[in-house]
């Protein structure tokens, strides 16, 4: 095999993570934007044209992106992988499995008034449908 059809080789997965890495990249961007709406606006008034704007792209490209209303899920995730965090961090500071517990209570409370769209999107999702 020459040079040449090594490179070939080598070039075409090198180009396929840099897409890759864009990709993710913009998903962050679009996430990043669709949050912050989500925050001063709260869920339901917050639409893919706003998100566009916010993150700079298409309305096509959020479409594609969002991956069926998946941001909504994605919003979820990294507010529930903040609270697990403040829960490991809390509970690692004490011995004792009481010390272990208010931790963990003061760590939620704390995370309930520092990150209240993340809060407030956690007890919407956790809310039975049809109940207010």
């Amino acid at each position: 095999m020459t040079l040449c059809h090594k490179l070939s080789i080598v070039q075409p997965c090198h180009i396929s993570q840099s897409v890759e890495k864009e990709k993710e990249r913009r998903r962050g961007e679009i996430l990043d934007a669709a949050e912050a709406l989500y925050r001063k606006d709260g869920w339901d008034l917050v639409t893919v044209d706003q998100i566009a704007r916010g993150a700079l792209v298409t309305s096509l490209g959020v479409c594609l992106l969002q991956g069926q209303g998946r941001y909504p899920i994605r919003i979820g995730e990294r507010a529930m992988s903040l609270l697990r965090d403040r829960f490991i961090a809390a509970s690692a500071g004490s011995a004792l499995g009481v010390e272990k517990i208010e931790a963990i209570g003061r760590s939620y409370m704390a995370y309930s008034f520092e990150f209240t769209h993340y809060f407030d999107f956690c007890c919407e999702v956790s809310r039975p449908r049809g109940q207010p």
